[in-house]
């Protein structure tokens, strides 16, 4: 392997250690793009957890980031049963929904129903 290719690797080994990252430094330890990661950041449904100083630094917490993404991981079995991941789907929406209309009526209704 030639001297780029050390490099690529230590630079790697410098994302995995961080504990704090930028949009940019996220995008290349996840794989992700930048916008994705700015779409990510506004989801008003599940927004992923971030730092904001000022009106421009964003930092984004590596381990919680790890912990945001799993929502979306995909098991071997429902890649093999759509219907798994609609109900998983339907029910995430749900719950995300009753958070952020959550009012005294509507905990009474989720309770009695």
């Amino acid at each position: 392997m030639g001297r780029t290719g050390n490099m690529a690797d230590l630079e790697n080994r410098r994302l995995v250690e961080r504990e704090y990252f930028n949009v940019k430094e996220l995008s290349e330890y996840s794989g992700l793009g930048a916008r994705t990661i700015w779409s990510f950041l506004k989801d008003a449904a599940n927004p992923l957890p971030h730092i904001r100083i000022g009106r421009k630094i964003i930092r984004i917490k590596r381990t919680d980031f790890d912990t945001w993404i799993r929502v979306y991981y995909v098991s071997a079995t429902e890649q093999k049963n759509p219907a798994d991941r609609i109900v998983r789907e339907v029910v995430n929406d749900f719950r995300k929904r009753r958070k952020r209309h959550s009012s005294p009526m509507v905990a009474v209704l989720s309770r009695s129903g």
